[in-house]
């Protein structure tokens, strides 16, 4: 991969305790997406934030959705705006993969019209047979008909059961257990191996604490799975030191990221 950059398309917030942390405050946590510019000039997209008409109207969201996240958006926050301020064409991006199919990781999927879309199959049919409750969105889905569902394969790799090779520089690591269909994914850049590793944990510090936080046990699909792809996760980021995990939501972690703009809630 030639460059790798990471953004978020504005702030959510939520209290401390459900992050384990001995405070009711709120917390304002990012929603991590990857720029990786390959060498032929395409953009790979993981994840892709709020969209443009969320990031410009909040109430877009769904007035429920953006009180339970506690969700802070400015215009032009979006993913697809902030790569113009950055010099890059949205045009580029060709391929947009999901971690999973939440509404606050694909929902800026719609203004990338001609990238596809690359989610685990299992996760594809837990989001239709799933209500909004469960963090889900009809109008996301509308945006599947892009979508390339993929099976991984039981080939074990850094320690997760399955994996699938998209090219010689991507490959996505089975970490179901937040969703039914939850991925990370494994970019290579040079030496570095980035994992992004979407909603596996909250923060680093749940990853070594070897326990779900309250936010991760309300929201798993399968704890025990989920316990099981944080193990995992954590071993792979300490047994190879080559490795860097990127989590979505871990407001210290993103702070020491490669930014493509400079922000803070």
């Amino acid at each position: 991969m030639q460059r790798i950059r990471f953004t978020t398309t504005g702030w959510m917030e939520t209290p401390g305790f459900m992050l384990g942390l001995p405070h009711r405050h709120n917390v304002p946590i990012p929603a991590v997406v990857a720029i990786c510019e390959k060498s032929n000039g395409t953009i790979v997209l993981v994840d892709a934030g709020w969209s443009a008409e969320e990031c410009r109207r909040p109430s877009s969201i769904g007035l429920a959705h953006q009180h339970i996240l506690g969700v802070r958006v400015q215009p032009q926050q979006d993913v697809a705006s902030q790569m113009r301020r950055a010099g890059l064409d949205p045009h580029r991006v060709t391929t947009i993969i999901a971690t999973h199919l939440h509404l606050d990781h694909i929902g800026g999927a719609v203004d990338f019209p001609n990238a596809e879309i690359i989610a685990a199959h299992n996760e594809v049919t837990e989001a239709y047979r799933s209500s909004w409750m469960k963090g889900y969105r009809r109008k996301d889905l509308e945006c599947l008909r892009r979508l390339r569902p993929v099976r991984l394969s039981p080939m074990p790799l850094l320690g997760f059961s399955h994996s699938f090779e998209l090219d010689e520089e991507i490959t996505l690591l089975d970490t179901h257990g937040h969703t039914s269909g939850h991925l990370a994914v494994a970019i290579r850049q040079g030496s570095t191996l980035w994992i992004h590793g979407g909603d596996v944990a909250y923060q680093h510090r749940e990853l070594s604490s070897g326990s779900l936080c309250p936010l991760s046990q309300f929201l798993a699909h399968d704890r025990a799975c989920a316990r099981v792809a944080q193990r995992r996760l954590y071993r792979c980021g300490q047994e190879h030191p080559h490795v860097r995990v990127v989590l979505s939501h871990d407001a210290q972690g993103f702070a020491t990221l490669p930014a493509l703009d400079e922000q803070m809630p």
